[in-house]
């Protein structure tokens, strides 16, 4: 007994609590403290290397490729790391009478993994003037600022004359928040490109830097899919239901599900009978067609396109023997069982795995309200896999409903159906839940502008089109973000614009607040300036 107790009293006394030896993990980004040149030196001599002192100690592989310098070297550097001491060395001399710009970008970390938060730039003239322009901005993928992407700024001299966007005369990389600046830029006008993987954003006109220092409004800039490298597929599979679902490298649009653009090889003929993209996987195509019951080694052929040339490309797929005994289930729907907050005009949507019909007049899909009576619905089937249901006169307010698909109501094009009811369960807004928010659009021209509000948790969005200076939108109450563009073809999406041939995107924004809606009030004063 008296060795255990001893025991007991030795691990108690040896045992230590606390964080984990060497303290608490370090998450703080490298900074910048010294640099040399002084920025905003200028009669610097043309002998000149650049000196950035750090923080901490920071990785030697990830730095030189975050290094960009304005004008390009003539025969580009060569640079040492020394401690937290960053040298580069310029391999031939400096030009005379020349303002450099030398920017350490986001993508470099320290030795824990940590970021440079903000870009950083250097810039010092060899002659006795220094270029004074700036240009601040701020780049957003919807609401959500992107950082460590790269941005670039071409020097306009003929609007008209084809850009080569693989040389920017300036380079610099996105913050924490989004946020990027060009200083120290000669006078003139300059278009902005940024990119983060396939993704792209062009600001809407060209822009004529500010003076150094000025409080000037960020420009934003929101990344939209790069279309340059045309649609690539990933797979393509042959499903139990008999479809053929091809999953590309982004989402799909409408002028992708064409029938005539795909084309099936097998040694026996098969004809593509529709094509149809599901809201809860947008970068998969669903194909039908009446595929012969036998194991095949079969070819789709679909088209891509590579800048201006368009090419057939083509990917194999194993036809399957086995019938489609599978009933059809439901993969999406609007509003979403037990869903709260639903429009009181609002069509109801359901989306199928494979293409559905009605299998009798008798036994239809009904909507109930809380007294279970049956709510006149109009329907209509916009795809072969989709219902979509219109109630005829407005929904109560904040009264529970349930739609009802009876069992064996939907059959698949082979006589399956599911084989109990399918229910959804909603509940309509009350009028009492709704605030309002107020604001202006100035500098819209004479085109419509559509609002996106999207409430911060539940993910809640309303669209508003503005076709006057003044709006006025009713909201549920919640937190919102505000985005918006301006429609200048009418069609309610915005357009991206394209590097070749090139077009400037429609002009787009983000309110830079949150917007706090409360019920049976109003918010006044979201104004917004076009820039």
């Amino acid at each position: 007994m008296k060795k255990a107790f001893l025991f007991l009293f030795l691990f108690i006394n040896c045992a230590k609590f606390g964080p984990p030896p060497g303290g608490p993990e370090d998450k703080t980004p490298p900074e910048i403290t010294s640099v040399s040149p002084p920025s905003g030196a200028t009669g610097v001599d043309t002998s000149a290397f650049f000196e950035f002192s750090f923080t901490k100690k920071v990785e030697r592989t990830s730095l030189a490729k975050n290094v960009f310098i304005s004008p390009a070297l003539v025969d580009s550097f060569h640079d040492e790391l020394n401690g937290k001491i960053y040298r580069i060395y310029p391999n031939r001399y400096l030009k005379k009478n020349i303002t450099y710009v030398v920017t350490l970008g986001t993508g470099f970390r320290d030795l824990r993994g940590n970021f440079l938060a903000q870009a950083y730039t250097l810039s010092f003239s060899t002659g006795q003037t220094i270029d004074s322009g700036e240009i601040a901005g701020q780049l957003f993928e919807k609401t959500s600022p992107v950082n460590r992407a790269l941005v670039k700024a071409f020097r306009i001299s003929d609007s008209a004359a084809a850009l080569d966007w693989q040389k920017p005369d300036y380079q610099t990389t996105s913050g924490n928040d989004g946020r990027f600046k060009f200083s120290f830029l000669p006078s003139g006008r300059y278009r902005l490109l940024a990119s983060a993987g396939e993704k792209f954003a062009l600001y809407h006109r060209e822009i004529t830097a500010s003076k150094v220092g000025a409080k000037e409004i960020p420009f934003q800039l929101f990344l939209e899919p790069s279309d340059t490298a045309g649609l690539s597929l990933l797979s393509a599979q042959f499903s139990r239901d008999r479809l053929l679902v091809l999953t590309f490298n982004r989402p799909l649009n409408s002028s992708d599900t064409l029938l005539t653009n795909f084309r099936v090889a097998a040694p026996e003929s098969v004809g593509l009978q529709s094509a149809f993209i599901n809201p809860n996987e947008k970068d998969k195509l669903y194909l039908t067609a009446i595929f012969p019951l036998k194991e095949l080694e079969s070819k789709i052929y679909y088209p891509t396109a590579s800048g201006k040339a368009t090419r057939l490309d083509s990917s194999d797929f194993l036809i399957s023997f086995s019938p489609d005994k599978t009933p059809p289930r439901l993969v999406w729907s609007e509003p979403k069982n037990r869903q709260g907050r639903l429009g009181l005009s609002d069509t109801l949507k359901f989306y199928f795995s494979e293409p559905v019909t009605l299998a009798s007049e008798t036994a239809v899909p009904t909507l109930y309200d809380s007294l279970n009576a049956a709510v006149s619905v109009v329907w209509s089937q916009p795809q072969a896999d989709a219902f979509l249901f219109v109630p005829q006169k407005n929904l109560s307010p904040a009264e529970w409903y349930r739609f009802r698909f009876p069992a064996g109501s939907t059959v698949d094009r082979t006589g399956n159906s599911w084989p109990d009811s399918l229910w959804t369960l909603f509940q309509t807004y009350s009028p009492d839940s709704l605030g309002t928010v107020n604001g202006r659009v100035e500098n819209r021209g004479e085109d419509k502008i559509v609002l996106e509000f999207r409430e911060l948790f539940s993910g809640w969005s309303k669209k508003a089109a503005v076709t006057d200076s003044a709006f006025s939108v009713q909201l549920l109450a919640g937190k919102y973000f505000l985005f918006g563009f301006v429609d200048k073809n009418g069609d309610q999406k915005r357009e991206a614009g394209t590097l070749s041939p090139f077009a400037f995107p429609e002009p787009a924004f983000f309110y830079p607040d949150t917007i706090f809606v409360r019920s049976r009030f109003e918010t006044e004063g979201v104004d917004i300036t076009i820039r």
